[in-house]
């Protein structure tokens, strides 16, 4: 563990700037099938951790940089929402931003859309607010200089 003037980096980043929480069975995304029925059962062989955190990517070939949102993360990939519409299987360099005085610096990867659904959210009164995507994002290609980052979010489960 990183110790900076005397705290640990996990309590200095997790209690001032975010945090990182397990996700539990209960707050499970129920995922819709190739046939249209839904299915809770987790599919995944590493837990997930919710973040909020912003993220850059860029489509391979394609020289715009665009923003999304990380919704959880594993050591496999991640999960982020944004509003454009990416086709299942292309690959992303994702640069996953944290926030300015975490001292954790940002961190790179290369990434393949395993998965897409239509996403919204709605305020109390039912009203979309917000449409786009949300995106099963699985690692292709970290650096380890940027493994352990992830490493460390996977720690700060509370």
């Amino acid at each position: 563990m990183i110790v900076t003037n005397g705290e640990t980096l996990k309590n200095k980043i997790s209690h001032d700037l975010f945090t990182v929480k397990k996700i539990t069975d209960s707050e499970k995304v129920m995922l819709e099938d190739q046939n249209g029925s839904f299915d809770n059962r987790e599919k995944r062989s590493h837990p997930r951790f919710a973040v909020d955190l912003p993220l850059e990517y860029q489509e391979t070939g394609d020289s715009c940089l665009r923003g999304g949102i990380v919704i959880d993360v594993s050591e496999e990939g991640l999960l982020m929402e944004t509003v454009r519409d990416i086709p299942v299987g292309a690959e992303l360099n994702v640069t996953v931003l944290f926030p300015k005085g975490s001292e954790l610096a940002n961190f790179k990867a290369v990434a393949r859309i395993v998965r897409k659904k239509p996403y919204w959210k709605e305020d109390s009164k039912g009203n979309r607010y917000w449409e786009g995507y949300q995106y099963g994002l699985e690692f292709n290609q970290i650096l380890e200089e940027n493994r352990w980052k992830v490493d460390l979010l996977l720690g700060w489960t509370i």
